[in-house]
């Protein structure tokens, strides 16, 4: 059965809760809206992108760069990161008290949280607002200095705004244009009007993603607070869930979460055990929906790959463009918040989206909202509802999955 490529998204205005997803087996236009968001948007030190820098009158166009990295100005922004990546904890923060500019470069969120990451041994144990605070305040050794009244205004560069443009940008627009428009195209079916044949017939033979509403209500897990992030931190204090490279408790999850304004690609809490570490306590909380009929994987046994998860996510989390891993067909329920996706056919790379032949190695934007902002208005013209080319129409399918609902891909 083929499947389609997917990414998931969530938005930003909902409440910051968990959600519950399991596997078995406008007035303008966004372009306009975005382009608006993007002139209102400020980096935390006052860098600017680097075409500003051609526009400024004389007054603002004193530019830092040359000045305050010597002749570390002769590298482009991107060598320069690629240098200083290479760089320990104490020559970095060393580095960045040599002037404005440096301090810039050497401050990148990019840099400290790889740092972290390679030296935390798998473990986020606390959040201090930032990569570079956390890792200071966790590993020491560092006087830490006051520098957060530095700004550096007169610096330019792309490579240093992209990340700030890209927390700052609202998802929310690109699903909905209009306030009371939605530009879904994913087919929907309520839960009471869908037994098994029926779905078998309309979605699982044909591999038509849908949006099930009304399909939760009978689980503990949504009709009570149970999984709320206040009850989950509650009830599993010393149990740890892996997000991404890193594990925590839900209590530094959720302080993450409500302090990480400034990451344009936030950590997914997106863990396959999470039944296990709770004693089959979640495991009992929720029920697969009979719609689907029989999971055949139950017949693998011990060698059956991991088939559910628990994905936690700020705004701007998500996953990126990417095929099932086995091959299969997957559901996912919200139990609370907003989840976006977009999905393409398999044959079909979304723009921006590059792999060699046996799609071993994927090229793609850095984040979520990078790909939004740069290749979401050239893939609806090209793969939406009314695309020029007629065998393109209706090939990108976008929907939102709200709390209570389930999404089949």
């Amino acid at each position: 059965m083929p499947k389609l490529k997917s990414s998931r998204v969530r938005f930003e205005n909902e409440e910051f809760e968990p959600e519950r997803p399991l596997k078995k087996a406008r007035t303008h236009s966004v372009a306009t809206e975005q382009s608006l968001w993007a002139k209102s948007c400020s980096h935390r030190l006052g860098i600017l992108p680097s075409g500003n820098l051609l526009l400024a009158n004389s007054e603002q166009r004193q530019n830092i760069r040359p000045g305050g990295l010597g002749l570390f100005n002769l590298l482009p922004d991107s060598v320069l990161l690629l240098l200083l990546s290479t760089f320990d904890a104490t020559n970095l923060y060393t580095l960045a008290g040599v002037s404005r500019a440096f301090f810039a470069y050497a401050t990148h969120e990019a840099l400290w949280k790889d740092l972290y990451v390679s030296r935390a041994e798998g473990v986020l144990d606390s959040w201090d607002g930032s990569w570079r605070y956390t890792y200071l305040r966790r590993f020491g050794g560092l006087s830490e200095k006051p520098t957060e009244g530095i700004r550096t205004p007169g610096l330019f560069s792309d490579e240093l705004f992209q990340p700030a443009l890209c927390s700052k940008t609202s998802l929310r627009p690109y699903f909905f244009p209009h306030p009371t428009r939605s530009r879904s195209t994913i087919l929907k079916h309520r839960r009471a009007d869908l037994d098994t044949d029926t779905f078998k017939d309309l979605y699982a033979r044909t591999s038509k993603p849908v949006l099930i509403t009304g399909a939760l209500d009978t689980w503990p897990a949504y009709s009570t607070d149970l999984w709320s992030m206040e009850m989950l931190e509650r009830r599993f204090e010393g149990v740890t869930f892996r997000a991404e490279a890193l594990d925590c408790p839900f209590r530094v999850y959720n302080q993450y979460v409500q302090d990480c304004d400034e990451e344009d690609s936030p950590l997914y809490l997106f863990d396959s055990r999470f039944v296990e570490k709770t004693g089959g306590i979640m495991g009992d909380e929720y029920t697969p929906p009979e719609t689907f009929g029989r999971d055949f994987f139950e017949l693998l046994g011990p060698e059956r790959p991991d088939y559910r998860w628990l994905i936690v996510g700020p705004a701007r989390s998500g996953s990126t463009f990417h095929k099932d891993p086995n091959g299969t067909s997957a559901w996912n329920a919200v139990i609370s918040g907003s989840k976006g996706w977009v999905l393409f056919p398999p044959e079909t790379a979304p723009p921006g989206v590059y792999t060699n032949d046996d799609e071993s190695e994927v090229t793609s934007p850095l984040s979520i909202p990078e790909w939004f902002l740069t290749y979401f208005d050239v893939a609806w013209e090209t793969y939406g509802p009314h695309a020029k080319r007629s065998e393109n129409r209706g090939k990108m399918i976008i929907g939102v999955c709200g709390p209570g609902e389930v999404v089949y891909v």
